[in-house]
């Protein structure tokens, strides 16, 4: 049993990955995109998570007693959602309609963007270092503060990105991507806000200039990011104290004195297991309903209920993750301080699979399609690419659960970099006149965007 669920989750990374190459190496298709990083974050925490408990047997805190029925099951509802989600996603229907209206295009200068950058991380400060103490008011503005961060390293990114051999565009990208990592990293516990910042620069720089590029070099770059990032991100996990919840940077920097070889390793042992997500599903799937109840369309509830304070709502619906621990009985921890990563297949079997594997494949499938196919169609415009490229670290952690809570932060990001970058928009944005788009192609327009850029890298 063991071995066939290997094999069908096997066969399921294979498609993936495909997919992802697919997409990757054709010069017709976006190798970018929202479908992207919910298929590597799906690869991450739940094929390959899978795979690694089932050959290995090691687990974090809970593991199903019956590993090898248990684990075709979640071999199966995974791959059944998966391929129900790409269906969706390739119909489009409405979504797609919707996302192709007609929108104002416009230019931005390269000191237009070093000022979104500025003003962005301006924003992000008043959000989370004032608004944010704000009692019940400052759990939401600290979630927005992170989109409005992402829109000031993906601005100074757009513009660098157009200039690589500017000196001075570069060093705007390096105090701007340094100040944003400092203000992220500072008395934060998640690491999806470092992510968020590699990813959004990683998103940024490809509209504005390396998709033009050839795609052997478009992974070059991606890489050194992704590593730098990568690295920083690992950092965040061995410093941030025993328990784990971060701190002042000055106490990122006392940690980072203390770290031992040992901690970087467990820290990046931690993120090639995907969290254990894909064992934590196996014990869901086992559990519900024998010892957990169902909990119809709990995912979407919790989304929606998502902004309601816990403090004026006491019966406010814990998360899947915190329930875990008191259905596990897991000592040692307290279960509003600490949950575990249910994977979305626990998820979809906690929320009553029959409704909510079409349900949520529907919807996952439609939001992807949207966000894509609306970037694709305003790809030169930094005020439509940039707060979609906010919600990419979130994008990429929904495999991972918890479900409601990242998609809802998902939104809350692109809201807060929607607001950071509208803010400013009208003082630094070009528009471009209605008659000019006659025979418009937009990769065309986009080519024009950068071509001072190509001139400069000739003259180099």
């Amino acid at each position: 049993m063991i071995v066939a669920s290997v094999a069908i989750l096997a066969i399921q990374a294979i498609l993936i990955i495909a997919i992802m190459l697919r997409d990757t190496l054709s010069p017709s298709r976006d190798a970018l995109s929202m479908k992207t990083f919910f298929l590597a974050g799906f690869l991450l925490f739940q094929s390959s998570s899978g795979i690694f408990t089932l050959v290995t047997g090691e687990y974090d805190r809970v593991l199903p007693a019956d590993l090898g029925s248990t684990g075709i099951q979640f071999a199966l509802i995974s791959s059944l959602f998966l391929l129900l989600m790409l269906f969706f996603y390739e119909r489009g229907w409405f979504v797609a309609r919707i996302a192709a209206r007609e929108s104002t295009q416009y230019t931005v200068s390269d000191t237009g963007l070093i000022m979104v950058g500025v003003v962005a991380l301006t924003i992000g400060v008043i959000l989370r270092e004032v608004l944010g103490k704000v009692p019940v008011l400052g759990v939401l503005t600290d979630m927005l503060s992170t989109g409005a961060y992402c829109t000031a390293i993906a601005a100074v990114g757009w513009a660098w990105a157009r200039r690589p051999y500017n000196f001075a565009l570069f060093l705007a990208f390096v105090i701007v991507g340094a100040a944003t990592s400092v203000l992220l990293l500072h008395n934060a516990f998640s690491r999806r806000g470092l992510v968020a910042a590699v990813l959004t620069t990683i998103w940024a720089g490809y509209f504005a200039r390396w998709r033009f590029d050839d795609r052997k070099t478009l992974l070059f770059r991606t890489a050194i990011i992704g590593t730098i990032g990568l690295g920083i991100v690992l950092l965040q996990s061995a410093t941030r104290g025993e328990d784990g919840k971060g701190g002042s940077i000055s106490d990122y920097m006392r940690g980072l004195s203390r770290m031992e070889v040992r901690d970087f390793t467990d820290a990046a042992l931690g993120m090639a297991n995907g969290q254990f997500a894909g064992a934590n599903s196996m014990w869901v799937i086992e559990s519900v309903p024998k010892t957990m109840d169902y909990w119809p369309l709990h995912s979407l509830r919790y989304f929606v209920t998502q902004p309601v304070p816990r403090v004026i709502w006491a019966g406010k619906p814990w998360s899947l993750g915190n329930e875990m621990v008191l259905n596990a009985g897991i000592t040692g921890v307290k279960k509003e301080d600490f949950s575990l990563g249910p994977g979305i297949v626990g998820h979809l079997v906690l929320d009553f699979a029959y409704i909510a594997i079409p349900l949520y494949a529907l919807i996952i499938g439609l939001v992807l399609r949207y966000i894509d196919d609306r970037v694709r169609i305003n790809a030169a415009n930094p005020f439509i690419v940039i707060p979609f490229g906010a919600a990419a670290a979130q994008i990429l952690a929904l495999p991972r659960g918890e479900l409601g809570l990242f998609a809802f932060n998902a939104l809350a990001w692109i809201v807060g970099a929607t607001i950071a970058i509208r803010l400013i928009a009208p003082a630094v944005r070009k528009r471009v006149e209605p008659e000019d788009f006659d025979d418009f192609d937009i990769d065309e327009f986009n080519q024009e965007a950068t071509a001072d850029a190509d001139q400069t890298h000739a003259r180099v």
